[in-house]
């Protein structure tokens, strides 16, 4: 009869144990989390016909101005953003770059880098490799040289370090 009695003050003190257990749980979540965004917005808006950004809402007078919102994890830094033309900008997030239309609210491509130019062109890179595409995303050079520059209104292409000329409009690449 002792055993029986022993067991069961063993498992109401075990119950017992596991209900503070999760309560110190609940109450530790309460404390750390419940008020905190895990997530956030970068707002992009129009602003006296000028492109504007903000991670704060209230910021934005009219709510009506606004093109589109880019949502990003809220434990790292406010993304950065660099104008590119028309209804594009990159976006740097976390050491990732993202080639972003803010009109439409759409990634269209994320690279190691972008390299913006004048023109409608931009000079990407990908896994250590190089390419061009045009504003619009389309890819003009493959991303596979070792090296792009711009240089005097030309594209200059380095494969196994030669030099090569790049035509955009023919897409020929000329040696010299």
């Amino acid at each position: 009869m002792q055993k029986k009695s022993n067991f069961k003050y063993i498992w109401v003190t075990g119950i017992f144990l596991i209900l503070i257990i999760i309560l110190y749980l609940v109450v530790e979540y309460k404390v750390k989390y419940e008020d905190k965004v895990i997530y956030n917005y970068l707002y992009f808006y129009n602003c006296n016909d000028n492109l504007c950004v903000t991670n704060d809402l209230d910021e934005i007078k009219d709510e009506k101005s606004i093109y589109s919102k880019y949502l990003y994890d809220n434990t790292s830094d406010v993304p950065s953003y660099k104008y590119v033309k028309g209804d594009f900008v990159i976006i740097k997030n976390s050491d990732k770059y993202y080639y972003y239309n803010y009109v439409k609210g759409t990634i269209l491509s994320n690279y190691q880098e972008y390299i913006v130019l004048d023109n409608d062109y931009l000079i990407v890179k990908n896994n250590d490799k190089y390419g061009i595409i045009n504003i619009d995303n389309e890819i003009i050079l493959e991303i596979k040289y070792d090296k792009v520059e711009y240089v005097d209104d030309e594209f200059i292409v380095y494969i196994d370090k030669e030099k090569y000329h790049f035509n955009v409009i023919t897409k020929e690449l000329k040696k010299g």
